[in-house]
């Protein structure tokens, strides 16, 4: 499984998924809309195009052992970006042989409330029914659509992801959010997908992650 196909890899989280592969020797492709705001790095192959387009989807999936999709809307607004997407790619790797897929989700879709570090768990579950409400509801479609599938998948549930870059110990988890854990670095997120693809030790779990 050493080819791997990023879509997102413009992102914050899908450029640190991308370097976090190539460190690990994967033979990586970038998928991105537009190549005015990305430079790849040496040695990663660039597929352009919109994920909401299957063509593109299906031109980028050529070749490729395992898909990361780590597209994000980047928005707390009300918006459907990563669950259209999400159904695109999903359509159209099931045409392939692709088996192997990592799908982004997050903390807050668990639905137990707890105290994440100095948040009382009053004030947390005013945040999930307004702040984020859009947000969780958009991430459980998306993982509707991915465990609805016969892929070999994984789901990635973080907490709070950061910009950072610089990998911190983690705590992994299938039974819910991890109490204590703020936020995560994007860098960790990425460390663990990498793992994960060599190992393949929560296929068809999703995994809490903080």
């Amino acid at each position: 499984m050493n080819n791997v196909l990023v879509f997102g890899a413009g992102g914050k989280l899908g450029r640190a998924i991308v370097a976090a592969l190539l460190r690990e020797g994967f033979s990586v492709t970038a998928s991105v809309r537009n190549l005015s705001s990305y430079r790849a790095p040496v040695g990663v192959k660039v597929a352009v195009g919109d994920a909401m387009n299957t063509g593109a989807v299906a031109a980028a999936l050529e070749g490729q052992d395992a898909v990361v999709n780590a597209i994000g809307a980047g928005t707390l607004r009300r918006n459907s970006i990563e669950s259209e997407t999400t159904s695109v790619i999903l359509r159209t790797i099931q045409k392939t042989s692709i088996r192997r897929y990592i799908g982004m989700s997050a903390g807050m879709v668990d639905t137990r409330v707890l105290p994440l570090g100095v948040i009382p768990a009053t004030i947390f579950r005013i945040l999930l029914a307004t702040l984020f409400r859009n947000i969780r509801k958009e991430h459980r479609a998306v993982e509707k659509l991915v465990t609805g599938t016969e892929l070999d998948w994984t789901i990635v549930r973080p907490s709070r992801l950061t910009n950072s870059q610089t990998f911190v110990d983690y705590r992994l988890s299938t039974e819910g959010i991890i109490p204590g854990t703020m936020s995560v670095p994007c860098a960790t997120v990425a460390h663990f997908i990498t793992s994960e693809l060599r190992k393949n030790e929560y296929v068809r779990k999703a995994v809490f992650i903080g």
